[in-house]
C-alpha cells in the first residue's frame, strides 16, 4: 500500500561550514519503505528564527519542489542565538510529519 512518506527519524545535522555568520543544515534522503512506496518529490525545511519554536519560517521545498539535501542561512543571524531546524518529505500522497529538531548555535567551532 502506498502512503505519504514516513516521518524522518533523524533531525537534520549541522553542516561542516556552519559558523557565526551562516547556519548550514544537512539531511538524509528518505529511501526504501520510508518513501511510502512512491518517489520523493520534495523536501521542505523550516527554522524557528531563534523564536524558541513559536514562529517557523519555511525555507525550502514548499512553494517550489526541491530535492536539495542541504541549505544555508546567511541572513538575519545573531551570534550566540540558537536556531531550530526541521525537515519533511513529500510524495504524490502528501507530506510526512516534521522531523525531530536540530538546534544550531550561531558560533564558530573552537580552535
Amino acid at each position: 500500500m502506498q502512503t505519504e512518506p514516513h516521518t524522518p527519524g533523524q533531525a537534520p545535522t549541522r553542516g561542516a561550514t556552519s559558523s557565526r555568520t551562516q547556519l548550514v543544515a544537512d539531511w538524509l534522503a528518505l529511501t526504501g519503505p520510508e518513501t511510502g512506496g512512491s518517489p520523493i518529490l520534495s523536501y521542505a525545511l523550516r527554522y524557528d528564527d531563534a523564536s524558541g519554536a513559536t514562529v517557523w519560517t519555511e525555507l525550502l521545498g514548499v512553494s517550489a519542489d526541491s530535492l536539495a539535501l542541504t541549505y544555508t542561512v546567511t541572513t538575519s543571524i545573531t551570534v550566540a542565538e540558537t536556531y531550530l531546524f526541521q525537515y519533511r518529505a513529500k510524495n504524490i500522497h502528501g507530506w510526512s510529519a516534521w522531523s525531530p529538531s536540530l538546534a544550531l548555535v550561531a558560533a564558530s567551532p573552537p580552535d
